[in-house]
């Protein structure tokens, strides 16, 4: 048989539970880190990576000079960017000056508009409801005169009883696109047609 020895209690062992909590509260004040006490001279705003105040204003000065030449010197995304509307607007101006030109597109006009992002179908909605645009103004400035009849026959007298320079004066005003322009123009002919027997 073995023998087993008893030995006496220590005075940790005699302590108490909140006695032994107390003591070992005490010991991990003392082994704390230097680190973890704030230097009087460090503030408490500070993050625990820079050392003093000066360092924070370093890294942020580096950060700010890295942002401004990024920022000076532009990426080839944002070049393409910048070109991209502009030939798309070079392309839609074409387009339109086509159309005043002529009353239509052509395929290398819609091709041309399809290479830029704009199908065809949507140069088509657009150039409908262009037109629908005008012709509603049209009968609006038709009505000026009583009515599409009236207006042919005021624009057959207005050929022979103006002079060139009101004629250019007159057609100016009605092709502005300014409709208020155009309604007191063809006002003030009709004033002046002679009324049909």
């Amino acid at each position: 048989m073995e023998s087993v020895t008893f030995s006496e209690p220590t005075e940790q062992e005699n302590m108490s539970l909140e006695e032994q909590a107390a003591m070992q509260d005490e010991q991990a004040t003392e082994q704390q880190p230097e680190t973890a006490e704030a230097s009087p001279d460090r503030p408490e705003w500070l993050p625990e990576k820079f050392d003093n105040p000066e360092a924070l204003a370093d890294a942020y000065s580096n950060l700010e000079k890295q942002f401004h030449e990024n920022k000076a010197e532009p990426s080839e995304t944002e070049d393409n960017a910048t070109s991209e509307p502009e030939v798309t607007n070079s392309a839609v101006t074409s387009a339109s000056e086509e159309y005043f030109e002529t009353g239509e597109l052509s395929e290398e006009t819609y091709k041309s508009l399809e290479a830029n992002g704009i199908p065809k179908e949507m140069v088509d909605m657009y150039v409908n409801g262009y037109e629908a645009v005008a012709n509603q103004q049209q009968q609006t400035l038709m009505q000026e005169a009583g009515g599409a009849e009236n207006y042919e026959a005021m624009s057959e007298w207005a050929a022979t009883a103006l002079t060139d320079q009101e004629q250019e004066v007159y057609n100016n005003t009605v092709e502005s696109g300014d409709v208020n322009a155009a309604t007191m123009a063809i006002r003030g002919l009709y004033a002046r047609f002679p009324p049909s027997d």
